[in-house]
């Protein structure tokens, strides 16, 4: 491959899918556990930190912190891309674990309605769009411990 932030992406967001597919078959209610997308976060990082790294080793010059932002946000856009679509069409189709969620929601004081809960394309991409803004920050902080200036 020769953009290496796909390879690393795909890893990760596949990595990240396989995580929640074995939660869905082990305890579905775990999927929608904030220490799991939390955690699941260490697993874009660590691909992230890799894909940096390989960079790293593989440049003839210092990377700075451009640089290395080049390298790894890519990584992490790429991986929620795909996590997003795994989710929207996971939910889009179990309807069950909308319910799922609109009850362990309901059970903490939530009072919404379960229709907000239900996948749409717009919200998924509105959901995907924000997300971008936190990985930028972990992208940010990632390159400034990775930057060689």
């Amino acid at each position: 491959m020769s953009k290496p932030f796909v390879k690393y992406g795909l890893m990760a967001g596949t990595a990240t899918i396989a995580l929640f597919l074995l939660l869905l078959l082990l305890r579905p209610a775990a999927m929608f556990h904030p220490v799991v997308w939390w955690g699941s976060l260490l697993i874009y990082l660590t691909l992230m930190w890799v894909a940096g790294r390989r960079a790293r080793q593989h440049s003839d010059t210092p990377l700075g912190f451009r640089q290395m932002m080049q390298q790894v946000f890519p990584v992490f856009v790429v991986a929620n891309a795909l996590f997003y679509l795994f989710w929207y069409v996971l939910l889009a189709t179990r309807p069950d674990l909308v319910q799922i969620q609109y009850d362990i929601l309901t059970a903490r004081g939530w009072e919404g309605s379960i229709e907000l809960l239900r996948p749409t394309l717009a919200g998924t991409l509105l959901m995907l769009l924000q997300s971008f803004v936190g990985g930028a920050v972990l992208s940010a902080l990632l390159a400034w411990a990775l930057k060689e200036e």
